[in-house]
């Protein structure tokens, strides 16, 4: 009988606690990838110059680190640079963390948004529309997770959320 108590207990604790791992993995997958700002720093027939803030916000109570970064930057639908983070981020249990990165269309990125707009049109930037596509490996413990989300919005708007 005695035994009989100590197994109960022994598998009540067992399964409460992985319904809390199992409950913290879901807020972890519920995090939000965020706009936070774009600032234009220069934009002529050489190229544009442009600064993208994104905030990862961390819903669960478990430290992720973010091992891997890739995002594809977009005006209008065009594919104007791909950029990559190989270091490690740490993203505190239940926080928002900046993640900030500078993006550069050279002459030839410029061509290929004129056969979509005008250069007048371009000139007012902040009525393009802007679509990162990222692609995150997170590491959670000793496993790791591909996340990937697509965000878009004008960009005038980014501050704006």
């Amino acid at each position: 009988m005695k035994n009989k108590a100590i197994l109960i207990g022994i598998i009540g604790a067992v399964g409460i606690a992985a319904f809390l791992v199992y409950r913290q993995l879901r807020k972890l997958m519920d995090y939000k990838l965020s706009f936070r700002s774009v600032k234009v720093k220069k934009i002529n027939m050489q190229g544009i110059d442009l600064t993208l803030g994104l905030n990862f916000e961390n819903k669960s109570d478990i430290q992720v680190v973010l091992s891997s970064q890739k995002y594809d930057v977009f005006i209008n639908n065009v594919k104007i640079s791909t950029l990559t983070n190989e270091n490690d981020v740490v993203i505190a249990p239940n926080s928002s963390t900046p993640i900030t990165f500078d993006v550069s269309v050279g002459s030839k990125g410029i061509a290929d948004l004129i056969k979509t707009t005008s250069f007048t049109e371009l000139l007012n930037i902040k009525k393009q529309s802007l679509r990162v596509d990222s692609t995150l490996v997170v590491k959670i413990g000793s496993g790791t997770k591909t996340i990937k989300q697509s965000s878009e919005d004008l960009i005038e708007n980014w501050g704006k959320k």
